[in-house]
C-alpha cells in the first residue's frame, strides 16, 4: 500500500509571489519559512520549526520508494523544498519529481476548482480550508516602527501570529489530505505527464537580459511622455491613461460618450469628426498606452532568475480539455514574429536605446510589444529548433467527425505541398473570396463554423477591418455546413450521446470513435467523455435541464473564465453540441502535443516551450534539427 506524506509550508520574503512565481521566489536570498506543516498516513498534524532537527518521519519516507509526498498545486512547494528546506541549516531531504503528487492538477482533471477553499466548498469536506489572512500578513515584510531602521526589513513574528499561522498551516494540510483522499488519482499516463511538466518547468526558457533592460527603458520614457502630455491636456484631471473611470467621465465632459476605452471603442470614437483636438489627442494617447503585449516585458523581468531562464510559467490542465495554460509572462499568447513588420528594425532601434528611432517605426508601446516574443531565445552555445502541427483542430475535427472529404484535401495538400491545395484555401474560393484573401478568409470560417459558431464567432476570429455584413456572414456559414455534413451530424449526434449517457447513469454510450459515462464521484455525477488516448474529459455536476428552446439538454458546472468563477454551463440557442466538439478537438489535439513532447524528450531534445500546437527545444550548436 502507498503510503503518503502531506507537506504544506508558509514562507515569507520580499518578493511577491504573485509578481515572480515560485521559482524566482524560493530562490530569493530573503525568502524563508516559518514553519512546515505534515502528516504521515493518517497520523495527527505534525508543525516543524526552522531550528528543528529534520523530522525523522520525514527522512524515512523520503528513502521509501513506496511513499508519496502530496501537496495542493506541488509547482510551489517543490521549488520551496528546493531552494529553502533543503538549504544546509535545515536539511531536508530532495523529494524526486517521480514521488511528489499535486492534488490541484487532479483537481483540474476533473474539471474542478483548483484553489483549495473553493473546492473542499464544492466538495463539502469536512476540513475547509483555513483563512488566509495571518498568511498574507507574514508573507511580506511588515512597515518599520517608530523607532526602527526605515529601509530595514522586519516582519510579524509575535507568539501570537505565530501561533495562528502554526493553526493555520496544521488546518491546510488537514484539508489537503481529506482533499486527496477525496479525489481519483491521475491515470498512470497523465500523472508521467505531469512529472514530464515538472522537468520543463524546471528547467524554463532562457531570455534577453539586454532587450529586456532596454525594452524596459523605452517604455518608461513613453509611459511618462503620454502621462505628461496627458495631463497638460486635460488641465491635470487625468495623470496616466490608466485612470479609466476618470478618463470617461472628461471625455463625457467635453461631448464624446464612450461607455469604456477597449481597442474597438477607442477606434470607432477616433473615426467621429466632431471631436475637438484636445478630445482626439486624448484617446490617441489612451490607444498608445494601452499595448497590453509591451507588459510581458515587466512580467518578464519579474520572473526571470539569475542565469536568465523563466521557469514554472505553464500551468498543466490549465484548461478544461487538458490544455496548458500559462502565468507571468504567459508565453502561450505572444504574437508570431513572421506577423509583425519591420521586426529587425525595431529590434535595432531598441537596443540602440534611441526613442526617437522608435518612434519613427510607430508606437513606443507598441513596438516594444512586437518584441515580446524576441525576448525569448537561447543562451549562448545554443540554439532553438522548433515545429508545429499544421492545422491540427481542423484535422481533428475532419478525423473526429468522419469528414473523409477533408481529411483527403489535408492529405492531397501535405503531399502536394501546393499552397492552391489547402483546404483554408479551397475553402475561401468555394466562398467568393478573391485569390489573395482565400485563404485568410477560409482559416476565419473554418475556426468561426467547426464548433457551431455563427455571426459572433465569425467576427471573433476575423480582423477588425472586416467588412462582411450579418447577412453576407450567414452565406458563408450556410456554405461551410453545406461542404462539412458529417461535421455538422457530429454536434447533433454527441450532444444526443451526452444526454443518453447523463439520462442512463453507470452506463457506457459509444458515439463513433469515443465513449461516454455519467458516473458519480462522492455521490456527485460527472459526465465523462473518454478520448481515444484512454484520458475522459470531466463535466461535474452534471444532469439534464431544458434549454432555452425546450429541448433536453446536458448542464453541468464549470470554471468559467469569462466570468472567473464556478458557476452553471447552460446551454443557450446555439448548436450545444458544437460545444461539446470543441472540448472533444482540442483534447485530441492536447494528447497529440503531449505524445510529442515525451518523443522529444526521449530522443534527447530538451523541452523549454510549447504553446497548443507547437514545441521549441533547446540543443547545443551544432546539433542536427528534429527529425
Amino acid at each position: 500500500m502507498t503510503r503518503t506524506v502531506v507537506v504544506d509550508a508558509e514562507t515569507r520574503s520580499v518578493l511577491d509571489l504573485r509578481k515572480t512565481g515560485a521559482w524566482r521566489y524560493a530562490a530569493h536570498p530573503s525568502s524563508d519559512t516559518w514553519c512546515a506543516g505534515y502528516a504521515i498516513d493518517d497520523q495527527p498534524v505534525q508543525i516543524w520549526l526552522p531550528g528543528e532537527p529534520v523530522p525523522p518521519a520525514i527522512l524515512e519516507a523520503a528513502a521509501d520508494p513506496d511513499c508519496v509526498f502530496v501537496a495542493h498545486n506541488a509547482g510551489f512547494e517543490r521549488p520551496v523544498f528546493k531552494h529553502i528546506l533543503t538549504r544546509p541549516h535545515y536539511g531536508w531531504p530532495e523529494i524526486p519529481i517521480e514521488k511528489w503528487r499535486c492534488t490541484m492538477a487532479m483537481c483540474l482533471a476533473l474539471a474542478l476548482p483548483p484553489k483549495l477553499k473553493k473546492v473542499a466548498a464544492v466538495l463539502g469536506l469536512k476540513h475547509a480550508k483555513a483563512d488566509d489572512k495571518i498568511m498574507r500578513a507574514m508573507a511580506m515584510p511588515r512597515r518599520p516602527r517608530g523607532n526602527e531602521n526605515p529601509k530595514g526589513t522586519y516582519w510579524f513574528d509575535d507568539p501570537e501570529r505565530l501561533q495562528a499561522l502554526y493553526d493555520y498551516c496544521r488546518q491546510d494540510v488537514e484539508c489537503e489530505r481529506e482533499l486527496y483522499r477525496r479525489l481519483p488519482p491521475l491515470i498512470p499516463a497523465e500523472q508521467s505527464l505531469w512529472c514530464l511538466d515538472q522537468v520543463i518547468n524546471d528547467r524554463g526558457f532562457y531570455t534577453d537580459g539586454g532587450l529586456i533592460e532596454k525594452a524596459l527603458a523605452i517604455s518608461t520614457a513613453a509611459e511618462r511622455a503620454i502621462q505628461d502630455e496627458l495631463a497638460a491636456i486635460t488641465g491635470g484631471a487625468i495623470e496616466t491613461a490608466n485612470q479609466v473611470d476618470k478618463l470617461i467621465a472628461w471625455l463625457a465632459a467635453h461631448d464624446c460618450v464612450v461607455t469604456d476605452l477597449q481597442k474597438s471603442t477607442l477606434t470607432h470614437a477616433l473615426r467621429r469628426t466632431n471631436l475637438s483636438p484636445e478630445v482626439r489627442r486624448a484617446l490617441e494617447l489612451r490607444q498608445q498606452a494601452a499595448h497590453a503585449a509591451a507588459n510581458k516585458f515587466p512580467a518578464m523581468e519579474a520572473w526571470r532568475c539569475r542565469d536568465g531562464r523563466i521557469r514554472g510559467a505553464f500551468k498543466f490542465h490549465g484548461a478544461a480539455t487538458g490544455r496548458w495554460s500559462a502565468s507571468g509572462p504567459q508565453p502561450q499568447n505572444f504574437r508570431k514574429e513572421e506577423d509583425i513588420e519591420n521586426i529587425a528594425a525595431k529590434f535595432d532601434a531598441v537596443m540602440a536605446n534611441d526613442i526617437e528611432k522608435v518612434r519613427a517605426l510607430g508606437m513606443p508601446l507598441a513596438v516594444i510589444g512586437d518584441l515580446s516574443r524576441t525576448a525569448i531565445c537561447a543562451p549562448p552555445g545554443y540554439h532553438l529548433v522548433h515545429g508545429d502541427y499544421s492545422a491540427i483542430e481542423s484535422r481533428v475535427t475532419a478525423w473526429i467527425a468522419g469528414e473523409t472529404g477533408k481529411l483527403a484535401q489535408w492529405k492531397r495538400f501535405d503531399e502536394s505541398g501546393d499552397p492552391h491545395d489547402e483546404p483554408y484555401y479551397t475553402l475561401g474560393r468555394a466562398l467568393g473570396f478573391p485569390e489573395k484573401t482565400a485563404r485568410a478568409a477560409g482559416k476565419i470560417c473554418d475556426l468561426a463554423f467547426g464548433y457551431g459558431g455563427g455571426i459572433g464567432a465569425y467576427k471573433n476570429f476575423a480582423p477588425e477591418d472586416d467588412t462582411a455584413s450579418d447577412i453576407q456572414i450567414e452565406g458563408f456559414k450556410r456554405t461551410w455546413r453545406e461542404r462539412h455534413p458529417q461535421t455538422v451530424q457530429f454536434w447533433y449526434g454527441i450532444e444526443r450521446a451526452a444526454v443518453a449517457a447523463v439520462h442512463r447513469p453507470l452506463t457506457i454510450v459509444p458515439y463513433g470513435r469515443l465513449k461516454l459515462e455519467c458516473r458519480p464521484l462522492h455521490e456527485i455525477p460527472f459526465l465523462f467523455v473518454r478520448l481515444p488516448s484512454g484520458r475522459e474529459l470531466s463535466y461535474p455536476f452534471a444532469k439534464l435541464i431544458r434549454n432555452a428552446r425546450g429541448n433536453v439538454a446536458v448542464s453541468f458546472m464549470d470554471n468559467a473564465i469569462i466570468t472567473g468563477g464556478w458557476c452553471e454551463y447552460r446551454p443557450g440557442r446555439g448548436a450545444w453540441g458544437g460545444v461539446f466538439t470543441e472540448n472533444i478537438v482540442q483534447g485530441i489535439a492536447r494528447d497529440h502535443l503531449a505524445a510529442a513532447l515525451r518523443r522529444l524528450e526521449a530522443a534527447g531534445y530538451p523541452v523549454v516551450l510549447h504553446v497548443h500546437d507547437g514545441i521549441a527545444c533547446e540543443v547545443p550548436n551544432g546539433a542536427s534539427d528534429v527529425r
